[in-house]
């Protein structure tokens, strides 16, 4: 009689045990889904704010064939910070997000009329917090690399995501350099050093992703796009640097080349992050 109460005591117990284990399990599982929801958002709000960067500074240095492109890519930023203020709890601590929202309300109040280096600074300070959340938010869910060996390249989407914002910058200082309307040696220095950090930089995690077989199906020719359009960007800049640009490749023609490679690397980022979701 002893025994078989003890029996069903042991049963009770790993029972309850293995229930609790899985009730937590599914909701680290949620809890993760929920971050990679969110770190889609500020994804999305990167990728304008870098847009509007390169629009308002190219604009700012005579190309102003770009004002509607801009108008168009704030219209959205509005959106996307009404959006995220929603979930400010989820994203990031609500001091830290009073900061941020105080500073595109300054970049609202100042991109217009500001001097085009202090507002690109300003561009770059902002994008520079949001990825630093996006950051902190990876490691806190285990969303990336974090000094494992054998790491799976899925992992490797964060570092997809700062390099988009070299080549932001690049995209941004060459658009307003192709506009001729600015003093060569203001920006050809940082444009040359943003060339080489690109080029070092950028093509190693696409070809990591590229070599992984359980990424195959879901990357089937996309990291190729992404490498031919980073191929032609960095073609443009260096005919940039080299004064080899033709007269219809003015400010406009470079902004929507170099648009074209970070949105093919932005939709890597995108697509690794839903490959994080749908692990259990």
């Amino acid at each position: 009689m002893l025994w078989a109460l003890l029996l069903i005591v042991l049963a009770v117990t790993f029972i309850t045990t293995l229930m609790l284990w899985h009730r937590g399990r599914r909701e680290r599982v949620l809890r993760r889904r929920m971050a990679i929801e969110h770190i889609r958002l500020l994804r999305r709000l990167i990728e304008h704010l870098q847009q509007h960067r390169g629009l308002t500074y190219g604009i700012g240095s005579g190309e102003h064939g770009l004002e509607s492109r801009r108008w168009a890519v704030r219209q959205q930023l509005h959106s996307l910070f009404d959006e995220a203020s929603g979930l400010a709890w989820g994203l990031v601590s609500p001091d830290d997000w009073l900061i941020l929202l105080g500073d595109w309300e300054a970049l609202r109040e100042t991109c217009d009329e500001g001097q085009p280096d202090a507002v690109m600074q300003q561009h770059c300070q902002l994008v520079a917090r949001l990825i630093r959340h996006v950051a902190e938010m990876a490691r806190r869910y285990d969303l990336v690399d974090q000094g494992r060996l054998l790491a799976p390249p899925s992992g490797l989407w964060l570092n997809m995501l700062e390099n988009t914002e070299l080549m932001g910058q690049a995209r941004a200082l060459g658009t307003a350099f192709a506009a001729r309307r600015v003093k060569e040696t203001v920006i050809r220095e940082s444009l040359q050093q943003l060339y080489q950090s690109i080029s070092q930089q950028a093509y190693l995690p696409l070809a990591a992703v590229d070599s992984d077989p359980q990424l195959a199906g879901l990357l089937s020719g996309k990291v190729q796009i992404a490498e031919e359009a980073l191929d032609r960007y960095l073609e443009s800049i260096e005919r940039l640097l080299s004064g080899q640009m033709q007269r219809d490749e003015g400010g406009t023609a470079y902004y929507l080349g170099a648009t074209e490679a970070i949105g093919a690397h932005m939709l890597l980022v995108d697509l690794l992050l839903e490959h994080l979701r749908q692990q259990p």
